[in-house]
C-alpha cells in the first residue's frame, strides 16, 4: 500500500511535465502540412503592398482566412535571407531559415564565368539555381518556438551541424520574434 501511495505522485508529476513539454512530431507534421499547400499554391497569398523588407518582400499565406505562414525574401547579387515563419493560432510554432553567400567574381574571366552561369542557371520566372556555383555560406536552420523563446534549433552550413555560439540563440530569438511580431501587425 505504501509502494501505490508513493508512485501515485510520482506517475502524477512525470504525465504533467509531458503534457507541458511541446509535441515536435506535432509542429512537424503542421509544418509539412502547410509547406504541402504552400507548394501546390493552396494558400491564399497577400503580399505586402508598399512594404518591404530591404531589398526584398514580405508575403502571409492564409488558410480558411487564417494567418499560416509568412515569407520574406532579401536579396542582393551575391546572397539572398529566406525566412519561413508557420503559425498557428497567431502564435509563432516554427521558423525556417537560408541564407546564402555566393562567391564573389574577383577578376574580369571569373565575372564572364558568373554572367554565364546566370545566363545558363536562371529560369524564365529570374530564379537562378545557386548550387551550383561556389557558394562561402550556405546556412539552413531551423528554430522551434514556444512562448517566444527558441526551445530547439537544428543550424547547418552547408549540410553539416553547426554549434551555436555562447548567446548566439538568445539573439536569434530575439530577431525572430521581432520580426514576426512586425509582420504579423503589418499583415492584419
Amino acid at each position: 500500500m505504501k509502494f501505490c501511495c508513493s508512485i501515485i505522485p510520482f506517475l502524477v508529476l512525470i504525465l504533467t511535465s509531458n503534457a507541458q513539454t511541446p509535441n515536435f512530431k506535432s509542429i512537424d507534421n503542421y509544418t509539412n502540412l502547410i509547406s504541402e499547400k504552400y507548394k501546390s499554391n493552396a494558400l491564399k497569398e497577400k503580399q505586402l503592398e508598399g512594404k518591404r523588407t530591404p531589398g526584398g518582400t514580405v508575403t502571409g499565406y492564409y488558410m480558411k482566412n487564417k494567418l499560416v505562414l509568412i515569407t520574406t525574401h532579401s536579396a542582393d547579387e551575391f546572397a539572398y535571407n529566406d525566412y519561413f515563419y508557420y503559425i498557428e493560432a497567431d502564435s509563432l510554432l516554427f521558423v525556417r531559415a537560408k541564407h546564402i553567400v555566393m562567391k564573389e567574381p574577383v577578376n574580369e574571366k571569373e565575372y564572364a564565368e558568373y554572367e554565364k552561369y546566370l545566363l545558363f542557371n536562371t529560369d524564365h520566372k529570374g530564379n537562378t539555381d545557386v548550387n551550383k556555383w561556389p557558394l562561402i555560406t550556405d546556412l539552413s536552420n531551423e528554430y522551434y518556438i514556444d512562448n517566444n523563446q527558441i526551445i530547439r534549433y537544428d543550424l547547418k552550413n552547408s549540410g553539416k551541424a553547426l554549434k551555436a555560439a555562447d548567446g548566439e540563440i538568445e539573439g536569434i530569438s530575439k530577431d525572430l520574434i521581432t520580426r514576426f511580431t512586425s509582420h504579423m501587425q503589418e499583415l492584419k
